[in-house]
């Protein structure tokens, strides 16, 4: 069974459920049977409709009606118990805390203050889908082995996981935390997956034990370690990188490609200056009501850049802060949008393991050169890989107004080999010809979504 599936139990329920009413609580307590119940939140009524699940009785009664209070706990005691939330919605503070027995909670398609999960004794199982907690969310697996599954769930003040005995599963899928959230291990074996999540940023410590990560699709907007402790572990972990341009550069470096024309000795700025480029960092597309980051050239000498190839770009290292592995083979895709003015300057993307000192390394490991022409909406992909691939790259055009266009740019898996240091450089930038003059060649860099997934 996956984290993902449904629990089909074949427990045959029984037993009461009491539930105690203050002024700031509602709490649910179970017997020594096992025990199911679904909680569901009546919004206009301020009311929740509690009902008892293939047997077990709520105060004596298949349902009862209660009025809802701020804090919601449930405490179900011994057995193999069920207990499903769903459509909470406001304020609610929610604590569950599982007992002894193999338990299960569900908790769905709420919206809420706060809420703590607590592992029992048993084999235990968490879901939570489709939800939004606004401050706390934090899970306390038991003591032997738990299940815990996210899947469209938003943790506004990040995500909190503890395992303290027991192997371990958490799965996130399309799971968002704007602050920092972690997971601490329990020092047998943990398997943490990660999938279409998107973290501010993430500390996981899986201490010893043959532990298992996995990562796809997921961004972390800060340094997030995946900690593997002791043993033999499998850190299968794929980095996206995702930039937004829209507040400029963003880190990323600027350099200058121009065919083999060599500028000893002269920084970025004063070659820039010589001929007329520029980076300008978040200015608007007031005509067309978007902002991105501005590269921009001129061509006033063309004696110096006659050859051709003359291209701006700008790159970034990414490395093992950011989880890459050193030796690693890597498969490397990337999307990225730009809005051009005309159509007479092109775009490209590529990577290297080391540091560009131009367009291609020497090595063939630069991997996309994607050149336009004139109006014609295809786009031509050159691979200067060692494999002489020629991948195909999907492009979207649209014509904006007072003569931009939009590109949409999704360039296919190549493959490179990550060098010891365990570093690659993205590069992303511009390029053109044509007659020189007084009018600028321009693209706005937009934002941008770099995979390095790597190989088995």
């Amino acid at each position: 069974m996956t984290p993902f599936q449904s629990l089909e139990s074949r427990t045959l329920f029984s037993g009461n459920v009491s539930v105690k009413i203050t002024d700031s609580q509602v709490r649910f307590v179970g017997d020594a049977d096992s025990n199911a119940l679904v909680v569901n939140y009546s919004g206009p009524e301020n009311q929740l409709v509690v009902t008892g699940a293939n047997g077990t009785t709520i105060d004596g009664k298949s349902s009862r009606i209660y009025s809802a209070r701020d804090n919601i706990a449930v405490g179900l005691g011994a057995g193999d118990d069920v207990v499903t939330l769903q459509r909470l919605s406001g304020g609610f503070n929610v604590g569950v805390d599982l007992g002894a027995g193999d338990d299960a909670v569900y908790f769905k398609r709420s919206s809420i203050l706060a809420a703590d999960f607590f592992g029992g004794t048993g084999n235990d199982r968490l879901d939570i889908t489709d939800s939004t907690v606004s401050r706390r969310l934090r899970v306390f697996a038991g003591e032997q082995d738990d299940i815990t599954a996210l899947r469209a769930v938003r943790a506004r003040q990040g995500l909190e996981i503890t395992d303290t005995a027991g192997n371990t599963v958490v799965a996130m899928q399309q799971v968002s935390a704007s602050k920092t959230s972690w997971f601490s291990g329990s020092g047998r074996r943990d398997d943490l997956r990660f999938i279409d999540s998107d973290f501010a940023a993430f500390s996981a410590k899986l201490k010893d034990g043959n532990d298992r990560a996995y990562v796809r699709g997921t961004t972390f907007a800060q340094q997030s370690p995946i900690d593997g402790g002791g043993g033999s572990n499998d850190i299968d972990r794929e980095v996206t990188v995702a930039v937004d341009f829209t507040s400029g550069l963003q880190g990323w470096v600027p350099d200058i490609v121009a065919g083999d024309v060599v500028f000893p000795g002269q920084s970025f700025d004063a070659v820039a200056a010589q001929q007329g480029f520029e980076f300008i960092h978040a200015a608007p597309l007031v005509d067309v009501g978007m902002s991105g980051t501005t590269v921009s050239a001129v061509d006033q000498s063309p004696g110096d850049l006659s050859n051709g190839g003359e291209a701006l770009y700008i790159t970034k290292a990414v490395g093992l802060a950011e989880g890459l592995q050193s030796g690693q083979q890597y498969r490397v895709s990337a999307d990225y949008t730009v809005v051009t003015r005309g159509d007479e300057n092109g775009f490209f993307f590529g990577v290297t393991p080391a540091q560009p000192a131009g367009a291609d390394d020497g090595n063939g490991n630069f991997i996309w050169n994607v050149r336009r022409t004139g109006t014609d909406p295809d786009v031509v992909s050159e691979s200067s890989d060692a494999s002489g691939g020629n991948p195909k790259v999907q492009h979207q055009r649209r014509d904006l107004a007072s003569g931009f266009v939009e590109h949409r740019i999704s360039n296919p898996a190549q493959t490179i080999t990550l060098a010891s240091d365990g570093t690659a450089w993205p590069v992303l930038g511009m390029t053109f010809g044509g007659p020189t003059g007084s009018t600028p060649y321009q693209t706005y860099l937009l934002k941008a979504s770099i995979r390095l997934t790597p190989v088995s």
